[in-house]
């Protein structure tokens, strides 16, 4: 949640959905409002502009419902605002799927509040957080007390002081969450508090007892049948594709791949048994070899794809592998690594180092202390300026060196867009830390081995990079692959926000690692 002037940012709830996955999923126009019959739908970021708009609906009349679908939050005032248009009014609010951030302060205007069956029910949740700002993503305390008023209010005699509290003030990064899930249908759904969106769901607060209903977020646990209009459905999509290219036919699709990847009925069996198990499924190869992982019954088809890919890079009994998904839900996908193969040879093409050496002021800021440590919260933070024994480059330093006769691996560890760096690997979740040895010990050594395939050659250049500056996820990366004994490491501190700022050429993301 941000103040009158800031713009809403996304962050990543780790392991449950990736922030390039959550990036996906929302863009940065302001939100989608449809009045159908005497309901209001409203879908997507909120921005200033909005107040007018949901003034100038709610004064033509005829409104008794406004839903909120799947609003990742946005502007502080403009919720206050509108949320108190609501609540005088005496509306009622629905929420189909997620409702964050300032988006819970306008379900909270409604008189009575619901939530609806239009997704599945971990999919359905209020988050809550306190306010930030739009540039520097510093937690905003002062904007915080007009807030918790607000919930008094809205949550009446319900109302938990100390657990928003938690939630406003208890924040290491703007990706932290008091989240209050669908626990109408999914009667094991806790309320859970993450002070971070960097965090495990396994290192979150729960919250035994408490509810959306006994809380006071809803006012009945009668849950609404909800029809989605047209607009506010969502398409199955993998990095901003519809899943519209189909597969024969379940039958078709086993006989045309299941020799390539099987070698006994076992698994010819369990390929067929994939193959109608409920959406959101996914299969994943390994690459040069006949193993194979699938999901099903996943959130999405992201979700699916991420976990097949996980389970075939470590398959129980079997050495860590690079891997590919062929097929998502009927939809044969091999298409992206081709798209993606070719886009990074074009963009190579297209490069030229720009004019300028540093762009976004990546050069700037950060402790003048060298860091040779691995950061294990507050990932999403000023970096310093440099890392013991890894070199920091520039923007331009490295467009020359992608450009020459011997190129460095460059791996990208932050996924948060549909392209990437040209010339650059994705190892997903591959900026993390943990405090617990045992946990650390396990994640490292996937890191390595997933590492010692993507760059076999340990001499060779290696270049790590996240989303910009602010983001530790590539120091953590740098400073453990100069730990595994790679001779020359490097550290693009810009990331992604500098190359793009200095209009550089970029590439389809592809993925073919995920760690954990």
């Amino acid at each position: 949640m941000r103040g009158a002037t800031d713009i809403w940012r996304f962050n990543l709830f780790r392991l449950a959905l990736p922030v390039m996955l959550l990036a996906m999923m929302a863009s940065a126009r302001a939100m989608t409002i449809e009045v159908h019959g005497s309901q209001v739908f409203a879908a997507g970021p909120v921005i200033a502009e909005d107040f007018v708009r949901f003034r100038d609906i709610f004064n033509r009349g005829g409104i008794d419902t406004v839903v909120f679908v799947n609003s990742p939050g946005g502007d502080l005032y403009t919720a206050m605002t509108v949320a108190r248009l609501i609540a005088a009014r005496g509306y009622r609010t629905v929420t189909a799927g997620s409702c964050m951030s300032a988006c819970s302060i306008l379900f909270l205007g409604g008189r009575e509040r619901q939530f609806s069956d239009a997704f599945r029910p971990n999919l359905t949740m209020i988050g809550i957080h306190g306010a930030h700002r739009r540039i520097s993503k510093r937690i905003d305390p002062e904007l915080q007390p007009q807030m918790f008023a607000f919930y008094k209010a809205r949550m009446g005699a319900a109302f938990d002081a100390s657990l928003i509290n938690k939630a406003l003030y208890d924040m290491d990064d703007t990706g932290a969450y008091l989240r209050i899930p669908d626990s109408i249908r999914n009667k094991r759904a806790r309320v859970f508090h993450c002070k971070s969106g960097f965090m495990s769901r396994r290192d979150c607060t729960e919250f035994e007892g408490k509810d959306a209903l006994n809380l006071g977020v809803i006012t009945s646990s009668e849950l609404v049948r909800l029809e989605l209009p047209e607009t506010f459905r969502v398409k199955a999509r993998l990095f901003g594709r519809d899943l519209i290219e189909s597969v024969l036919s379940s039958a078709d699709y086993v006989v045309e791949f299941v020799d390539q990847v099987c070698r006994n009925e076992r698994c010819k069996q369990s390929v067929t048994d994939w193959a109608v198990r409920p959406e959101n499924r996914a299969l994943a190869l390994r690459r040069g070899d006949s193993g194979l992982a699938a999901t099903s019954n996943r959130d999405s088809p992201m979700i699916a794809f991420v976990g097949a890919l996980y389970a075939c890079n470590f398959q129980r009994d079997q050495p860590p592998a690079l891997c590919e998904v062929r097929v998502v839900n009927n939809t044969d996908v091999r298409f992206l690594y081709e798209e993606s193969e070719a886009g990074h040879r074009e963009a190579l093409e297209l490069l030229k180092p720009p004019a300028g050496k540093y762009f976004a002021s990546e050069e700037l800021g950060g402790a003048p202390l060298w860091a040779d440590q691995l950061r294990t919260t507050r990932l999403q933070d000023m970096t310093p300026q440099a890392i013991d024994g890894v070199r920091t480059l520039a923007t331009q330093e490295l467009a020359s060196l992608l450009k020459d006769a011997l190129p460095p691996r460059v791996i990208d560890v932050w996924a948060g867009e549909f392209n990437a760096i040209p010339g650059s690997d994705t190892l997903l979740y591959g900026g993390n830390a943990f405090d617990d040895p045992k946990r650390e010990a396990v994640y490292n050594q996937r890191f390595v081995d997933m590492l010692n395939l993507l760059a076999p050659d340990r001499k060779q250049t290696l270049v790590f990079y996240a989303k910009g500056r602010d983001n530790w996820m590539a120091v953590n990366a740098a400073v453990r692959a100069r730990r595994a004994g790679y001779a020359d490491v490097r550290w693009y501190r810009g990331g992604f926000d500098s190359w793009t700022a200095a209009k550089l050429p970029v590439a389809p993301i592809a993925i073919r690692a995920v760690i954990n």
